[in-house]
């Protein structure tokens, strides 16, 4: 289905080897290399230590072959990590320390450039995933990311139809932050500067302008749904929300974004039609959120038979409104 291979200027990159359709599972790898929240969250470097000396051979030159940035590694860290290496190592020999700490600091380098988040808000840790690590970013993206913990495995999914030879790309971003934030999270993020086809391509104002929107639509919106607003002012604003929701979906549609961020304004729609008490509306929207979210995640999200159902038993408590909410947001994110 695919072949990793020299991509021009970005090093290697994912390639298919034949049409993939949306919602096909394109890959999925298993971490060589993992922390805990907790242990990211500590020093995290003694626990990198600790894990990378307990791979295999094949696994740490596989680790060792991964793109990497000696910038991403704090400079103010060298003296503490020189200081741990002569611990771990049992040594004071200049050179020795010397010749391990650029060794390290490169392991270390290679983790902060490729590490990625297991599940959200890298609630089950971070890893490194040797397959995954080969994808190439765009702010365009053809494909989607999940973390199965079930499996612990990273999963990716083609949120489009994807041509024979194409570059299988995903988004290490929100793609509907402005160009300017974007830019800056590739650059600190992972150590280079983004240039796609909606960063430096011609159409570069025109989808700047269009994702500006994009931004500000989501988060108006958001604000209503996470204010905390009553039932009647959540009504109050129903109309103006749909209005929002419709012009984001058309929006996204127009700048080639296709991935959860199109599941989440259907689920905006479906949110403020149940609140205006327009279930069979609701319920439409709700299952255009969840066939997009099972082609981006591929897993079955819920029980489309019953979604009308729960849609209906969901409304017959009109100021419920937080239980629309908790409904919706069960797959989210």
């Amino acid at each position: 289905m695919y072949e990793i291979r020299p991509s021009p200027g970005k090093g290697l990159g994912v390639f298919s080897t034949r049409s993939i359709k949306r919602g096909e599972c394109i890959m999925t790898d298993k971490a060589i290399l993992s922390h805990t929240k907790d242990e990211q969250q500590r020093c995290w470097f003694v626990a990198l230590r600790a894990n990378f000396d307990r791979l295999s051979r094949e696994d740490k030159d596989e680790y060792q072959a991964l793109f990497y940035d000696f910038g991403l590694v704090d400079e103010r860290l060298y003296p503490v990590v020189r200081h741990f290496m002569s611990l771990y190592l049992n040594t004071e020999d200049d050179l020795l320390l010397h010749l391990e700490l650029m060794g390290f600091l490169k392991i270390m380098a290679i983790f902060l450039t490729n590490n990625a988040a297991m599940g959200f808000d890298a609630e089950n840790g971070q890893g490194i995933f040797p397959k995954y690590s080969r994808l190439n970013h765009s702010c365009l993206p053809n494909a989607t990311w999940t973390y199965n913990p079930e499996t612990e495995r990273m999963d990716v999914y083609a949120h489009q139809d994807i041509a024979v030879d194409e570059e299988i790309t995903i988004s290490y971003v929100d793609p509907i932050t402005p160009s300017s934030v974007r830019m800056e999270k590739c650059q600190k993020g992972f150590g280079f500067a983004c240039d796609c086809v909606a960063c430096e391509g011609s159409e570069h104002e025109i989808r700047e302008t269009r994702r500006q929107r994009i931004f500000d639509l989501y988060s108006l919106i958001e604000s209503d749904i996470e204010g905390n607003l009553d039932f009647d002012e959540l009504l109050q604003s129903a109309d103006e929300n749909l209005d929002r929701a419709s012009e984001y979906i058309a929006l996204l549609q127009d700048e080639g974004i296709v991935g959860v961020e199109l599941a989440e304004g259907y689920e905006f729609c479906a949110f403020f039609h149940a609140i205006k008490g327009d279930y069979d509306e609701a319920s439409s929207f709700g299952e255009k959120a969840l066939e997009n979210r099972r082609a981006c995640r591929g897993y079955r999200l819920a029980d489309e038979e019953g979604l009308e159902e729960d849609l209906e038993e969901n409304g017959e408590d009109h100021e419920d409104s937080h239980g629309w909410w908790e409904w919706l947001c069960c797959f989210r994110g």
